[in-house]
């Protein structure tokens, strides 16, 4: 009984939450936030397609929640990371190579020309981003508790760098 903008809806809340865990510091909260978004995204159109009501408002709404949750959590990261200028680097290159990544393939589909399956999809994206977050709020407590320093941010940089590196790589391609 639950439509396809709902499940939509579902997963933007999810994505909000992530940013504000984030935000807040809660980075295994985030990482859950955000796998649990990425799920609720994927049975959207899942659900559109198997109910034979796929329709282009719906498709405008799914791909508003999916930039507005991956904002809010790049946005959640660097209010956290506020003081380590090399992870707000990472994180707002990823960023852009993720609106990039939908930009262009926007862009190729309204040419009507065919968006090459290439990678950095948004569950791709998601999926890097979940296991970092979920590492590095494995890493927080040994930061506050042991003494570790920024043993958090370790994780963190490298999967926004894979994301920065692959979204900007696949976002050139797909152009």
């Amino acid at each position: 009984g639950v439509t396809p903008n709902q499940l939509s809806i579902i997963s933007l809340l999810f994505g909000l939450g992530a940013g504000v865990a984030a935000a807040c510091g809660g980075l295994g909260l985030c990482a859950v936030s955000l796998g649990l978004s990425g799920i609720f995204d994927l049975f959207d159109g899942l659900v559109a397609r198997a109910r034979g009501i796929a329709s282009d408002s719906g498709e405008v709404i799914d791909v508003l929640a999916d930039r507005y949750s991956e904002i809010a959590v790049y946005v959640g990261i660097l209010i956290f990371y506020r003081g380590t200028l090399a992870l707000q680097l990472v994180a707002i290159i990823a960023l852009e190579g993720s609106g990039m990544v939908t930009y262009a393939s926007a862009k190729v589909e309204a040419l009507r020309a065919s968006v090459p399956a290439i990678l950095m999809r948004r569950h791709e994206r998601v999926a890097y981003l979940t296991a970092a977050l979920w590492l590095s709020g494995f890493a927080l407590p040994l930061e506050r508790h042991a003494g570790w320093g920024s043993a958090t941010a370790v994780p963190l940089i490298v999967g926004l760098t894979i994301i920065a590196v692959l979204a900007n790589y696949a976002a050139v391609r797909r152009m």
